[in-house]
């Protein structure tokens, strides 16, 4: 018995690609999130290293975060990053760049520790233009690294934070301000020599920089001074603002103040 061809029509045929298409919008936003959820798992476990790393150091050098030197305003060199690389605690660069800002101007910049030549001692002392380690995803809270050469500004001993697990220590951070952010045109850099500012301006948190970067669907990865990692939706006003300013000091005893 012969069987008989069947043949599709020209609706049928557009029926069927339209309910694919349908099928696929369905589908592509939860691919989406699960590529971020991913994404921010790796995230986690960079700061988690980061910290841990961080940490280390203090144990080694007296209670105290890697400082950075203040070299003239607002230049500190080199970054934690690249005194974490100095005293080899932490040796691996990969771990700066987050996942979700790979795409940032200058990500993979510290990278350029790999390069055959590369010289710590030397490089990462540079002051001109943007150098290792100054242009990375993750940045410390400003008082543990804060640092003037005539002593004007001491930083606070990472060994001496009370409670700690309510203390900023690191997080994801950007070279911007919410108000360019949320405009869609940021300095979408990392920011390695910039130290995350720990109160706003009179103006308000909307002129913060850099900021607290919500780059995981509103969200920031923060470590805190305990060593565990938290994702805190809208970090950058609700952490970063004049909202919870007690999650900065380390020596702030009442954190309902």
């Amino acid at each position: 018995m012969t069987g008989k061809k069947v043949n599709f029509t020209l609706i049928e045929l557009l029926a069927v690609i339209a309910i694919i298409a349908i099928l696929a919008s369905m589908l592509l936003p939860a691919l989406n999130q699960a590529r971020e959820t991913a994404r921010r798992g790796k995230c986690i476990g960079q700061l988690k290293e980061i910290g841990n790393a961080s940490i280390m150091y203090a144990d080694d050098s007296n209670g105290y975060f890697p400082l950075s030197t203040k070299l003239a305003t607002s230049i500190y060199k080199p970054t934690y990053a690249g005194i974490l690389y100095i005293s080899k605690h932490l040796t691996n660069p990969r771990v700066y760049i987050c996942p979700s800002a790979a795409s940032y101007k200058d990500a993979e910049q510290c990278l350029k520790v790999l390069v055959p030549g590369f010289n710590p001692s030397v490089d990462l002392w540079e002051t001109g233009g943007n150098t290792i380690f100054d242009w990375i995803h993750y940045a410390p809270n400003y008082y543990y690294v804060k640092y003037a050469q005539d002593g004007s500004e001491a930083p606070v001993k990472y060994a001496l934070t009370i409670k700690p697990s309510i203390k900023v220590m690191l997080a994801d951070s950007v070279n911007s301000n919410p108000t360019e952010y949320f405009a869609n045109d940021p300095l979408r850099r990392g920011s390695g020599n910039k130290l995350l500012n720990t109160y706003s301006s009179s103006a308000g948190y909307n002129y913060l920089r850099p900021m607290m970067d919500p780059r995981h669907a509103n969200s920031s990865n923060v470590s805190w001074a305990d060593g565990h990692i938290s994702t805190e939706k809208e970090a950058w006003k609700n952490i970063q603002g004049t909202i919870k300013k007690y999650h900065w000091d380390p020596l702030e005893k009442d954190p309902k103040k």
